[in-house]
């Protein structure tokens, strides 16, 4: 408008196209980047079974004690970062006994409100404690794809609840 009516841009300022929606301010909380603490339950593939070696220094004995894990419960450090275009980060560390993780996660939001549910995609690296990991040259860890789906309650609030569905695929040759 400025350049067709060669007027300065403060003379063709306009501020009648404005839309009642583009006047409200989003709601949105002053931080966007969060730390937190996440328990969770897995329920891998197959049982894994868990050796626990007890060396003696005396016997040529060793003994151990086996224990198999069908189900157990995931404990882990998060670090959230929510971007302006409805997306975020999600970087994890845990342990769920036998299993180590560490898992970098991009979630997408349907909307901007306190209940957003969400998808997203993500990579990682597991490492899983297996029967076979002192009298074999398997692979017990390796690099993983997720999917998942959940919802955000509380998104605007400075404190989250996140509740999430997530399938994991670890590439090791056990295929957990």
């Amino acid at each position: 408008k400025s350049i067709a009516l060669r007027q300065t841009l403060e003379e063709a300022a306009d501020i009648e196209n404005i839309t009642q929606k583009e006047e409200e301010e989003d709601a949105r909380r002053e931080s966007l980047a969060r730390f937190g603490v996440s328990i969770g339950y897995v329920f891998p593939n197959r049982a894994i079974t868990y050796r626990d070696y007890q060396y003696s220094l005396w016997d040529d004995d060793d003994t151990y004690t086996e224990k198999k894990y069908s189900q157990m419960l995931k404990y882990s450090l998060n670090y959230y970062n929510e971007f302006k275009n409805n997306t975020a980060l999600l970087c994890e560390l845990g342990i769920a006994t036998p299993i180590l993780l560490m898992d970098l996660n991009f979630l997408k939001f349907q909307n901007k409100v306190d209940t957003s549910p969400f998808y997203g995609l993500g990579v990682g690296f597991y490492s899983v404690a297996n029967d076979n990991r002192y009298t074999s040259d398997s692979r017990d860890e390796g690099l993983s794809l997720n999917v998942q789906y959940g919802v955000v309650l509380y998104r605007t609030y400075d404190i989250n609840v996140l509740a999430r569905v997530k399938y994991v695929h670890i590439f090791n040759e056990d295929s957990d």
